[in-house]
Order: structure tokens, then sequence, then C-alpha cells
């Protein structure tokens, strides 16, 4: 049986912004191990490191927009290098497969 670690997922005003099932443990200063994968658990703060408050400090509808834009630019800069390097690629192939020609 595989052994799977649930993580509350803090921002950094200890507020969960993510709750996730992983196949191994880590040790990352914004992931806090949970008994259980517990959703109900997203916007509420980590308090004290022992406990997580009973209200919920959900982001405005402006804040999510703006948290969703920057993850697609984010994704955009990512696939704009990956295209830089297979356009780069390519074109040493092309020049390479044009000297064997010769």
């Amino acid at each position: 049986m595989i052994k799977e670690y649930n993580y509350a997922i803090v921002n950094e005003n200890q507020i969960c912004i993510g709750v996730t099932t992983l196949g191994n443990k880590v040790e990352l200063q914004n992931y806090i191990q949970i008994p259980d994968y517990n959703p109900t658990l997203l916007y509420r703060k980590w308090l004290d490191n022992q406990s997580w408050s009973e209200e919920k400090f959900e982001p405005s509808l402006n804040e999510k927009i703006l948290e969703e834009l920057e993850k697609k630019d984010n994704e955009i800069a990512e696939l704009k290098e990956q295209l830089n390097i297979l356009s780069d690629a390519l074109e040493e192939y092309v020049a390479t497969s044009e000297s064997e020609v010769e």
C-alpha cells in the first residue's frame, strides 16, 4: 500500500490556500501536515502552529482574479522560454543539416 501524506498549503499570512495529498513526506515551511484530506480548511488561518481558526479569510474577487492572472503570466513566461529553447534547437538542427548536405 502506498503511503499518502495530506497537507494544507498556507500563504505568507498563514492562511490556507490549498489542500493536497502527496506520495512523499515534505518539509516545507508553507506545507502543514494534516491527518486527513480536508478542504474545509481552505481560507482558515493556522494559529500558533497548533490549530485552525473558525473564521475564514476568503480573498475578495479582485484578489482571486489577480492571483489567477499572475499564475497565467508565469505560465506564459515559462512557455515563451520553452519556445525559445525549441526555436534555438530547430535553428541549430537546420544549420547542421544544411552543412551536411553541402
